[in-house]
Order: C-alpha cells, then sequence, then structure tokens
C-alpha cells in the first residue's frame, strides 16, 4: 500500500465499491445503477434548462431500452446509499479498531462488495468485533439489500403473525 501511493489506492476502493456491470455476479453497486443515477441527473437538468412543455425523456438499456421513471431512480438511489453506508460503516469500524482511515476503508470496501482483496487489515489477529462487522458487511452485500430487508420484513411478519 506504501508503494502504490494514495491516489492510486483511492482508485482500487473506487473500482471495488462499483463492483461489476448487472447482471453479473461480482458484488458493489453495480455500474447500472450508477449509470440510472447520472441519466437520472441529466434528465433532471435538462428539464431546468428546456421550456415547461418540453417533454424530457431519459431511456438506458438493459437487455432492452427501458424509459427512466421516478421509482427506476428511487431505487437505484437507495441501494447505492445502502452500498454507501455500509462501506462507511465498516471503515468507522476499522478505525475504531485502530487502523489508519485509507486501509479501513479499503477493507470496508473489499468486505462489502466482496471482492477479497486486503491490505493486509484483514488477518487471524485482527480484533474479533471488527471480524464481526466485515461478516455482516460480506453477507449483507453478497445477498444485496433488497433481498435482506425482505428478510427482514418476512421474519417479522412471522413475529408478528401476519
Amino acid at each position: 500500500m506504501r508503494e502504490w501511493g494514495g491516489l492510486a489506492v483511492a482508485a482500487v476502493i473506487a473500482a471495488m465499491a462499483l463492483g461489476g456491470s448487472a447482471c453479473s455476479t461480482a458484488g458493489g453497486m453495480k455500474a447500472l445503477r450508477l449509470g440510472i443515477l447520472f441519466k437520472a441527473l441529466a434528465q433532471d437538468v435538462k428539464r431546468l434548462l428546456f421550456p415547461e412543455s418540453a417533454v424530457v425523456l431519459e431511456s438506458f438499456h438493459h437487455i432492452r431500452e427501458i424509459v427512466l421513471k421516478d421509482a427506476q431512480v428511487r431505487s437505484a438511489a437507495m441501494i447505492v446509499l445502502c452500498y454507501l453506508g455500509l462501506y462507511l460503516a465498516g471503515a468507522a469500524a476499522g478505525m475504531l479498531a485502530g487502523y489508519p482511515p485509507l486501509q479501513a476503508l479499503f477493507e470496508s470496501v473489499s468486505a462489502g462488495a466482496n471482492v477479497g482483496l486486503s491490505c493486509g487489515v484483514t488477518a487471524a489477529s485482527m480484533p474479533a468485533p471488527l471480524k464481526a462487522v466485515y461478516i455482516f458487511q460480506m453477507w449483507i452485500g453478497r445477498l444485496e439489500f433488497i433481498s435482506v430487508f425482505c428478510l427482514i420484513a418476512f421474519a417479522t411478519a412471522l413475529v408478528k403473525g401476519r
């Protein structure tokens, strides 16, 4: 990590956080979700610049051409924000365990996106609470948030008897 310098490490962190493309088994936010957010931003800017009578539509390609709708943007934004929160929470846990910020963020993103890279923090000798945080990150990052939210809702419904 010392040989690379901060910018190279930050680039690897960004690549790990992004993860793979849509329909891939890679972890992370997915390029499709970020593309949807950028398309929504472009659509909002166009709506501000064009006359009120103009109909502004953006579309994206995922298996077929899809017209961008608010529900898709909200869904993509929710997942991206959940991943960012997961990464930052894991980095905070790493820093609380005494690791430098860049190393803690690297390990957190690697765990949350299920990448498998390590800069030396993940080891048998690391603190047990940090191991538990990384295990949770790997679990929720692999399943993705919607399935975990559904599992929580199902378990809540079972407990309430619905």
